[in-house]
């Protein structure tokens, strides 16, 4: 359905059981470049993350992408 309604551009993998390690294992894995993370278990290492955990933080996508481009500052 993610990939029908996006034109193919978006797609989603779901795995359980922890197949992909544990969220300190993904952590450290983002740091060498490959991402597979929740922002929340990087609030703590990483303190700047604690506002993409925030609800209704950004109006919209868009003013999501400027944000983290640094195209827009929150007063």
């Amino acid at each position: 359905m993610i990939e029908r309604e996006t034109d193919g551009k978006l797609s989603l993998h779901a795995y359980h059981s922890g197949q992909l390690g544990r969220e300190n294992d993904t952590v450290d894995l983002a740091r060498f470049g490959i991402t597979r993370i929740n922002f929340a278990s990087l609030n703590n290492p990483v303190p700047a993350t604690q506002v993409m955990s925030l609800p209704y933080v950004f109006d919209s996508t868009e003013h999501m992408r400027r944000a983290v481009d640094g195209l827009e500052w929150f007063a």
